[in-house]
């Protein structure tokens, strides 16, 4: 329970209000009334729950804290950096498959770089072959799932610019068929 909660509302009273509907509903067991409050809220203002609702994001963001802890400077470089990679890998314009994609893509691109620092100090020390192996394993997983996620956003696109195009033949006035592709 003691995660953090961004929340970025604009106006003071509906950031009241949201502040207030967070501390009610943030607790094991909330009111159903509190809840369906907070729906409702979110409901008027889709872009209020995402934020939080980024479970990615979120995971990166706590990856970032968590491993660069002792440079608020490195922090910023990593998340900067994450950032012009979702930009250059087209996560604007990409469809809702292909942005899971890239968020884990960046997921795995945080955790096999964390990794390969990790293992390349633990390595560099005198050290048993368990503990090699051990390092060894993690980072070959680490970059497993890295190579597996980046594969399958090349495969998506691929599959998505072979697709045919759709095809509507639409009867117009005076009995003549019109060919439209989407």
């Amino acid at each position: 329970m003691g995660e953090q909660i961004t929340v970025n509302a604009v106006g003071s009273d509906r950031y009241r209000k949201l502040s207030e509907l967070v501390k009610n509903t943030h607790r094991e067991k909330p009111k159903p009334e509190d809840l369906a409050s907070l729906r409702r809220f979110f409901d008027e203002d889709p872009e209020l729950f995402q934020a939080t609702g980024n479970l990615a994001k979120r995971t990166l963001e706590h990856l970032c804290r968590t491993y660069y802890q002792q440079s608020a400077y490195v922090q910023e470089c990593v998340l900067r950096r994450l950032e012009q990679m979702r930009k250059d890998m087209g996560y604007a314009d990409a469809s809702p498959l292909e942005s899971l994609l890239i968020e884990q893509i960046l997921v795995c691109y945080v955790n096999v770089y964390v990794l390969e620092m990790n293992s390349a100090g633990k390595l560099c020390e005198s050290h048993s072959t368990e503990a090699g192996l051990y390092w060894d394993r993690r980072l070959t997983g680490a970059q497993r799932r890295f190579r597996g996620a980046c594969e399958t956003l090349a495969r998506i696109r691929k599959l998505s610019r072979n697709t045919p195009a759709l095809q509507l033949n639409i009867a117009s006035s005076g009995g003549q068929q019109v060919n439209v592709a989407k």
